[in-house]
């Protein structure tokens, strides 16, 4: 069920970027449109990766442990918050230390912490109402480091199929 439930919300993201490009190729080019539905996939981006990472722990607690860990990962990630690169990384230290050397082995690492702490500090300022300066293209990169993060926590990390 967890890959159903991360590729279901990563289809719906794609499927966005798909209408944007769309209207960035269309010859009546609307930037405040654009600029609107950029913040909205910021804020789904956003949720996607806090999402992922709770799923997979999760699918990981159900292969290898008990249930009682099971409903402990449950009951306590189930509102995982803020994923900015330091809490992921405090996080994975408390289940393995070695998971967090594993995460630094990511390509571009660094790139990809940039990319998850932009994301997260853009949707709160969207969430907040202040100005966003986070532009599509930008977006489009974060994204697909943010991808590369779960698949590296799934795989390398995690194990998981």
């Amino acid at each position: 069920m967890t890959n159903i439930e991360i590729e279901k919300s990563k289809r719906k993201i794609e499927n966005i970027f798909e209408k944007i490009d769309y209207l960035n190729e269309n010859d009546n080019y609307d930037f405040e449109l654009v600029s609107h539905l950029t913040k909205y996939l910021c804020v789904l981006i956003s949720g996607y990766l806090e999402k992922s990472i709770y799923l997979l722990l999760l699918k990981y607690s159900e292969e290898k442990s008990h249930d009682y860990i099971k409903n402990y990962i449950h009951n306590n990630l189930k509102t995982f918050t803020n994923a900015k690169t330091e809490k992921i990384e405090t996080l994975f230290k408390k289940f393995n230390d070695d998971w967090v050397v594993k995460l630094s082995e990511i390509d571009n690492y660094d790139e990809v912490k940039a990319s998850i702490n932009s994301i997260i500090g853009q949707r709160h300022r969207i969430a907040h109402g202040n100005d966003s300066t986070i532009g599509f293209v930008s977006l489009k990169e974060y994204y697909k480091n943010i991808n590369k993060m779960i698949e590296h926590i799934k795989i390398e990390i995690l194990e998981l199929n």
